[in-house]
């Protein structure tokens, strides 16, 4: 056991690097048009979450140690402070930046662009019931973080957010919705209450 701990330990030490953000290098950027951005870097290969002002946005790893995340911008200027947590959601204080970044459009309202399309309350297949979710607008992506859905008894986890065009769907079972409807819509979770028609 203790040569094999010895190897891995040497193994590891092929991907000690240091914390960055380096498409843009830490410096401050301004973003036109659409209010999604994408932060991409280095950080150490311990790191298991990326938070940025607190919630944990979506992670893709194309290497041990090569991130991105994306996340939507408020009007204006955004000040965003990434960190990075372990395995077991400690904060590594060398693992951590901000950066400044501004939107130069105005994000409306989501009121007037997050609808709900389609609810399925008593589907013929059990546990297929789902509320979808759609971002009717065409430039504008919203964070969903915390929001509620009071009868099903759901809120959206944090790092949740709907881009320009896209459905998110809040189901029942997410095997059986998957079974049922493959996996085409994104599932934003489980909800724990029940749907029905009251009309």
């Amino acid at each position: 056991i203790d040569s094999r701990r010895k190897y891995i330990l040497s193994v590891l030490t092929n991907y000690a690097t240091a914390f960055a953000v380096t498409n843009h290098d830490g410096r401050a950027f301004t973003v036109y048009g659409q209010n999604l951005v994408t932060l991409g870097g280095r950080a150490p290969i311990h790191l298991r979450t990326l938070r940025v002002n607190g919630p944990a946005y979506p992670v893709t790893w194309s290497t041990e140690t090569n991130w991105t995340l994306r996340l939507p911008l408020a009007t204006g200027l955004n000040t965003l402070r990434v960190q990075g947590f372990d395995s077991q959601d400690r904060p590594d204080p060398t693992a951590g930046t901000t950066l400044n970044v501004t939107f130069a459009g105005t994000v409306p309202a989501p009121q007037s662009s997050v609808v709900f399309n389609e609810i399925m309350y008593h589907p013929a297949t059990p546990n297929t019931g789902y509320v979808e979710i759609h971002n009717t607008s065409a430039s504008y992506t919203f964070e969903l973080s915390g929001w509620r859905l009071r009868g099903a008894d759901f809120t959206f986890p944090e790092g949740t957010f709907i881009e320009p065009g896209a459905y998110l769907v809040v189901v029942n079972n997410r095997a059986a919705f998957a079974a049922l409807y493959g996996n085409r819509v994104p599932i934003a979770g489980e909800f724990e209450g029940r749907l029905r028609n009251d009309g």
